[in-house]
């Protein structure tokens, strides 16, 4: 016989088992009872949903503890976002904007109107106490170099491979 739902709600569910079950990082602060639990992974399906393509996001770094971002720049175009920490100033503006949360996979496509460039972007974050970010949503990769890029890639270091042979 399963459990009912009240002895259900009485336990706590590890931050673990909520990682396995969600398909994004779970940030293991406190182990929340299964009610709690359930509220925010509705509340994180609501902001998908109405997640835009493409989002600006504004950051004060007078009072931040840097960018709070893991980036990789292998496209040669875009900062791609490998990792959010637990402090810094994304994570505080992740914090007060869930439709427009800065996640893993996500791309930052140009940061004070620098574009292009990845180096140039993070020099501006040096430089600059306010910035603006246009952020792209991933599409669910966790890789820095888009798919078709890597297969286009190695398609033509096996074409000029072949041609030395």
């Amino acid at each position: 016989m399963a459990p009912s739902k009240e002895a259900l709600a009485a336990h706590a569910v590890p931050s673990a088992v909520m990682q396995m079950m969600s398909k994004v990082k779970v940030k293991a602060k406190a182990d929340l009872p299964f009610e709690a639990a359930g509220e925010e992974s509705a509340k994180r399906r609501r902001s998908d949903q109405q997640r835009p393509a493409e989002f600006n996001i504004s950051l004060d770094m007078t009072k931040a503890k840097g960018l709070g971002l893991e980036v990789d720049w292998a496209d040669g175009k875009t900062l791609f976002i490998k990792g959010v920490k637990e402090e810094g100033a994304v994570p505080s503006w992740n914090k007060e904007h869930l439709v427009k949360e800065v996640r893993v996979g996500d791309r930052v496509i140009s940061i004070n109107g620098k574009s292009g460039d990845p180096k140039a972007m993070l020099g501006v974050c040096k430089k600059e106490k306010q910035l603006n970010l246009l952020v792209r949503i991933g599409d669910g990769s966790t890789t820095a170099v888009p798919d078709a890029v890597a297969k286009k890639s190695s398609a033509a270091n096996t074409a000029a491979a072949a041609k030395e042979k």
